[in-house]
């Protein structure tokens, strides 16, 4: 079947091709064309995805990504405002970002009845921080590891957990955006048993099955982070 110059052919096929799917991958769909027998040049799947997105069908989820979910992810900073004031006004040269379970609350599917603060800034940083949220009253953990996590991580003070920052990480200001948060997350509930893989799952699909998310995003996070195939698996159902 030639398209390579039916133009109007090719934006059918996409179209029910998107239509039946949550995110749309350039690549994914060049591939899933091949697989059909049809004939295309590589630039017309990308020129027609972005009619797409011009035409309202579709709408744009980062980089080489479309969805067809027309709401992007509004992410609850109120629930953690009061950490990320407590943290500018003392060190407010000091580049950070700051995220919590509590934010993803209307995700789960047990609700917990404890909160952890996540704190990522320089290195360097880390025990001057630490040392001024203790004297501020609150519990405190630096960068902790499976040994201290067993022997003494206490949820139910609802801790700040401080860590290094990575490169290149996705956030709003001080605020981690949504593609961070689940990222961080998915090592986090190991690291400090704070979910299992199920609920973890069911949060992950709960957020991206129903509010668009920078998909280009996510995956590049989740790659610096050496988790970008356990997500990619996640996210097949949705592609």
């Amino acid at each position: 079947m030639e398209i390579t110059t039916k133009k109007e052919t090719l934006r059918t096929i996409l179209s029910d091709y998107a239509g039946r799917r949550l995110y749309v991958n350039v690549n994914k769909a060049r591939d899933w064309l091949k697989e059909q027998g049809l004939l295309y040049k590589p630039v017309s799947v990308k020129q027609v995805l972005n009619n797409l997105k011009r035409d309202g069908i579709l709408y744009d989820a980062g980089r080489g990504w479309y969805a067809t979910l027309s709401q992007p992810y509004s992410l609850n900073t109120e629930a953690i405002s009061e950490q990320e004031k407590i943290l500018a006004r003392a060190f407010h040269l000091l580049p950070f970002s700051v995220w919590s379970n509590r934010q993803l609350i209307s995700h789960y599917h047990h609700l917990p009845t404890h909160y952890v603060t996540f704190i990522y800034l320089e290195s360097e940083a880390l025990s001057t921080v630490r040392d001024y949220l203790l004297e501020e009253g609150f519990s405190v953990y630096m960068n902790p590891h499976a040994t201290e996590v067993n022997k003494n991580f206490d949820i139910e003070k609802n801790p700040f957990v401080l860590r290094p920052r990575i490169t290149e990480e996705p956030t709003d200001g001080h605020f981690a955006t949504i593609e961070k948060i689940l990222v961080d997350l998915f090592i986090e509930k190991d690291k400090l048993y704070l979910m299992d893989v199920w609920e973890y799952r069911e949060i992950f699909r709960s957020v991206i099955g129903q509010f668009r998310v920078n998909m280009g995003a996510l995956l590049r996070y989740s790659q610096r982070r050496k988790v970008k195939m356990a997500l990619e698996e996640l996210i097949k159902p949705f592609t």
